[in-house]
């Protein structure tokens, strides 16, 4: 997934993956993503399944930053609607818009071409658009290590 800063915003228009800073009151860097994801899509965190790379640090002037991506399995809707059980545009998105105006379901030759549907993606960073198309290399390698009798879900 991935979301358009609302025009209000420092950078309007611009896609980026959901997320945010970790609160003091954050048990756990997952309570984190669990709390970063509710926030800004309405979707409820079921696991992470792993992290995303290494992440990307920098300094702000004394502060030191480090961005996290993680791949991540959510909670079915109310109506049911579940990745795999339905696709995933029958996932409920409940987008904070003062943050965020739009989001889509990408798949990796969208984020590649930089465009989905019509809707030309331009990133915040650089490092937003690496991190997804790590997370779909990611992916396609979970998946062509799982046994092929008896799958039948999505990865």
């Amino acid at each position: 997934m991935t979301t358009a800063n609302a025009s209000e915003r420092a950078f309007p228009h611009i896609w980026e993956i959901p997320g945010g800073s970790a609160d003091a009151s954050d048990a756990s860097v997952a309570a984190a993503v669990a709390r970063e994801l509710r926030e800004e899509t309405g979707l409820t965190l079921a696991r992470v399944v792993c992290a995303v790379g290494e992440g990307v640090e920098w300094m702000e002037g004394e502060t030191r930053w480090l961005k996290l991506g993680f791949i991540v399995e959510v909670e079915r809707g109310a109506d049911g609607g579940e990745a795999g059980g339905g696709g995933v545009e029958a996932v409920p998105v409940t987008l904070n818009p003062e943050e965020h105006q739009r989001y889509l379901w990408v798949v990796e030759g969208e984020v590649r071409a930089r465009e989905a549907r019509g809707v030309k993606l331009d990133f915040n960073w650089q490092e937003s658009r690496d991190a997804m198309l790590l997370a779909f290399d990611m992916k396609k390698r979970m998946r062509d290590s799982l046994p092929s009798a008896g799958f039948t879900g999505q990865v």
